[in-house]
């Protein structure tokens, strides 16, 4: 405990030479009078208060912050790696927020967690500067602008003031202050909400597997069809569902809830068609003057020519199709229905008719396949093929083995509805194909000419979609099974941003190790500062010099400059025994005032007045006294 001050009333006055006047422990100024010895020994003669320690910088404070910051740092990182992995987090398809934007509340949120953090550093940052001449006076032996003219208040000028008194806590602290302001925008930009296509798996329903069609005979599928790919020749329409090119899938549907922009896929079973179609390697036509004209083509390959008859007479433009049964290999017998086909086109042209050939040999494959469907229009985007098709069924074994009808001549019936539906699928193909060249730039001449791959072309795209669309009902039968399948739609999802949540961890994880850092350091250096109130108050200030006795070097409306010349040539410390701030007179000025030799900026302070006689004052000496113990260490250090 301190020792206790001694109040006697000296007996004359002491020579300025006496220790009594040592320039550390006089008992006054040349230039002012101090009443600390009056003030009572705290803990003896009046209860010591507690030490104030600002909670705010407490260091269990500081690292449970720090901890905080750590931890969302981490916390980041891990949400970073699951969107990465997961495509982005879950987002309510209906906004429970009516009154703000999916963007605004992606932005506010993340914000709104980190300006606590930043609140809190630049809260500490100011009780770090409140704190910086309390901790500078009670090293004792500073000056007047390193300690009670030090303004660490205006924040426009702390980085240079800091600089230039060499205090680095400060410096480092306000830079701290000024980094967490980055907090806010990084925060705001972590998260952000993007449409994109996400899948998850779901149960959906098979309604077709592989089987024969038991009316096939009946050729609804093919007039169909036919009529289709015509109607899509002069509407340009697309593949129809579960359809793509050759490809045709066994239907599935999912119809759980309605989806906007979404994707099935699913693993099903497909056929794929090839027509195999070559134009022929030569045409002739015989033309009579009267009677029946004869178009006569061959194909390598075949046994021998195959040829049509027909009446030019009749109609200007004709076309058709037939069986080649000169293009059936050697030794093997096929129905007409699987045959391959020639179709042939007729046109009037001077200065001599026009004519061409086309072969198709249709053939088709089962493969088990990964099938995507739009949901939107029902269109198939994709086919994957997985494996062969092993299954047994009446298409792949008897009695078709795996061969498809050509789907253009069929077996004469004993039902004359049927035989024009024949007659009609007959010529509904060639024709497509004629009227497809009719509606280019340059006629139906330019196709005859071969203009876009001439009709071998045309007539692969449009007969192969006929025989694709047909398969779809002739080859697959009513089954439903379900399957495993994905759903993939474009939804909202909740996306972090790479760069931004790497920044913002950046900025976290340095922040909190340079303000435990910070903290750590301004705990020991202010560990032997006793102060009983808040620094920043006015009665606090008055309350530690109202009885140190410079402010009677001051009037009110001294301004900075006037201040400094004032207190030009004292030392500022904190008295150990009481906590009030002490002023001494520095070894220059002191001499100056031994010797009578007060210097111009001295001589505006005040005179030199030595003690009356019955005035009181202490009767320490200073190797004894506890006052002014801080000038003592530091002139010890010195």
């Amino acid at each position: 405990m301190p020792q206790k001050l001694k109040f006697l009333e000296p007996k004359g006055t002491a020579p300025l030479s006496s220790p009594q006047y040592s320039p550390y422990s006089p008992p006054y100024s040349a230039r002012f009078r101090h009443s600390i010895h009056q003030i009572p020994t705290p803990g003896e003669e009046a209860i010591r208060p507690k030490r104030y320690e600002p909670w705010i910088i407490n260091l269990w404070v500081v690292g449970g912050v720090t901890g905080v910051m750590f931890a969302l740092a981490v916390t980041l990182e891990i949400m970073l790696y699951f969107s990465n992995r997961d495509n982005g987090f879950y987002v309510p398809p209906n906004n429970p927020f009516k009154f703000a934007s999916t963007q605004f509340l992606s932005s506010f949120f993340p914000t709104l967690l980190v300006a606590p953090l930043a609140f809190y550093w630049t809260v500490a940052d100011s009780m770090v500067r409140w704190y910086q001449p309390y901790i500078i006076l009670s090293g004792g032996n500073a000056s007047a602008t390193n300690s009670i003219l030090l303004d660490y208040v205006s924040r426009l000028m702390i980085l240079w003031t800091a600089f230039k008194h060499r205090h680095w806590l400060i410096y480092a602290s306000t830079l701290l202050s000024s980094i967490v302001v980055f907090l806010q925008p990084l925060a705001g930009s972590v998260f952000t909400v993007k449409q994109v296509p996400h899948s998850v798996p779901v149960n959906a329903t098979s309604i077709r597997q592989i089987g024969l069609l038991w009316d096939l005979p009946q050729l609804y599928a093919y007039v169909s069809s036919s009529g289709y790919a015509d109607a899509a020749v002069y509407n340009n329409l697309t593949d129809p569902p579960f359809v793509h090119g050759g490809w045709t899938a066994a239907e599935f549907a999912w119809s759980s809830y309605e989806v906007i922009n979404a994707t099935l896929t699913v693993n099903t079973t497909g056929v794929e068609t090839s027509v195999n179609c070559m134009p022929a390697t030569s045409v002739s036509l015989d033309s009579p003057s009267s009677g029946l004209s004869t178009l006569t083509a061959s194909m390598d390959g075949c046994s021998g020519p195959t040829a049509v008859s027909f009446n030019a007479s009749n109609a200007s433009n004709q076309y058709g199709s037939v069986n080649a049964s000169a293009c059936v290999s050697s030794g093997e017998a096929l129905d007409i229905n699987f045959q391959p086909i020639m179709f042939w086109w007729y046109y009037p042209y001077q200065p001599s008719p026009l004519t061409a050939a086309v072969f198709c040999h249709p053939t088709m494959e089962f493969h088990n396949i990964q099938a995507v469907r739009d949901l939107n229009d029902g269109s198939l985007q994709s086919v994957q093929i997985l494996s062969p098709y092993s299954g047994s069924d009446n298409v792949t074994g008897a009695p078709l083995y795996g061969r498809p009808w050509n789907g253009v001549v069929f077996d004469p019936s004993d039902d004359a509805i049927v035989n024009a539906r024949a007659t009609s699928i007959g010529t509904g193909i060639p024709g497509t194909v004629f009227r497809y060249g009719i509606q280019l730039n340059d006629g139906v001449v330019s196709l005859f000419q071969g203009a876009n791959g001439g009709f071998a072309n045309v007539t692969t795209g449009i007969y192969t979609q006929h025989l694709a669309l047909a398969a779809k009902a002739t080859y697959f039968i009513k089954e439903p099974t379900t399957v495993p399948g994905q759903l993939t739609s474009f939804v909202s999802r909740l996306f972090i941003e790479s760069f931004a949540s790497h920044t913002l961890v950046a900025f976290l994880l340095a922040i909190g190790f340079i303000g435990l850092w910070l903290h750590w350091m301004h705990a020991r250096a202010r560990s032997q500062l006793h102060l009983t109130a808040p620094p920043g108050s006015i009665a606090a200030t008055a309350a530690l010099t109202s009885r140190s006795g410079f402010g009677e070097l001051l009037v009110p409306y001294d301004d900075e400059k006037r201040m400094e010349e004032k207190l030009t040539g004292l030392r500022f410390g904190i008295d150990d025994r009481t906590g009030a701030i002490v002023a001494v007179e520095s070894d220059i000025a002191l001499d100056y005032q031994l010797h009578g030799q007060i210097p111009e900026g001295i001589t505006l302070l005040g005179r030199h007045s030595p003690p009356m006689s019955g005035e009181m004052g202490i009767g320490l000496t200073p190797s004894t006294s506890p006052m002014y113990g801080s000038f003592r260490k530091a002139q010890e250090a010195t």
